[in-house]
């Protein structure tokens, strides 16, 4: 219970069919008592088809104990599997920091290789930052960066930036970088000056938009644009042998 309420939404709405609901969960046939449906009473309470959990008979007879079973339509199923078979036990960490560290500070802005002389490349970790704080508002997203953060100080100093699976990133994404780096480093330059490796595959994922089609996908997609006619194009055919 969440502040007197059900956190798995319950009790349901009864419904008449099964359809899908916006989260890519189906929407259950819940049949009221007019329509069929019919109610029992448990430990004093009169209960109906608003308080039933998905369920397969056949499991609950094999197993004798209770399993939830849900199917799942949206791109968000990918996410849960994955979650689950790599999630470990349940733990806690916690870290005490000096919020002062220059060194710490400096280091968390920079990619090191095995080469540690390669200090001069954008840590990746911005890029994360970045696309998580992309505000897509209208046709001329940027990012939420300060020019006097630091990770605005680690993109004023880069000279080499690498996005890896850039093909499944959101053009927005892309264009939020580029007016973002002309701003901070003052250079209205593709990318501010700095060169961008992007690398991927298109045949893999394209962006995910939550309940858009395969048209929003192909028109999220870095093709889309007006960064794409600016990047020189080079396909990697893999050592030789293979």
């Amino acid at each position: 219970m969440e502040e007197n309420t059900c956190s798995k939404r319950y009790p349901r709405k009864l419904r008449r069919v099964t359809q899908t609901g916006d989260d890519g969960y189906p929407e259950y046939n819940r049949s009221s008592t007019n329509d069929g449906g019919f109610t029992v009473r448990i430990k004093g309470l009169d209960l109906d088809n608003h308080w039933v959990v998905p369920y397969n008979s056949v499991l609950l007879r094999t197993f004798i104990s209770h399993i939830n079973v849900e199917m799942c339509n949206s791109v968000k199923c990918i996410k849960y599997i994955y979650k689950y078979v790599n999630k470990v036990s349940d733990q806690a960490a916690f870290t005490i920091e000096n919020q002062k560290d220059e060194v710490t500070m400096r280091e968390s802005g920079r990619y090191l290789q095995g080469d540690a002389d390669q200090k001069d490349e954008a840590h990746n970790k911005c890029l994360i930052q970045i696309e998580d704080t992309v505000l897509a508002v209208g046709e001329t997203p940027m990012c939420n960066i300060p020019k006097q953060s630091n990770i605005a100080e680690v993109l004023r100093n880069c000279k080499f930036i690498v996005w890896d699976e850039s093909t499944m990133a959101h053009k927005r994404g892309f264009e939020a970088l580029d007016r973002s780096l002309k701003d901070i480093r003052n250079n209205n330059e593709v990318m501010g000056g700095v060169t961008v490796l992007l690398t991927g595959v298109f045949r893999q994922t394209l962006p995910v938009i939550p309940r858009g089609s395969r048209a929003d996908e192909v028109k999220a997609c870095i093709k889309a644009s007006y960064l794409w006619l600016l990047i020189e194009q080079q396909e990697y055919e893999g050592p030789p042998g293979r």
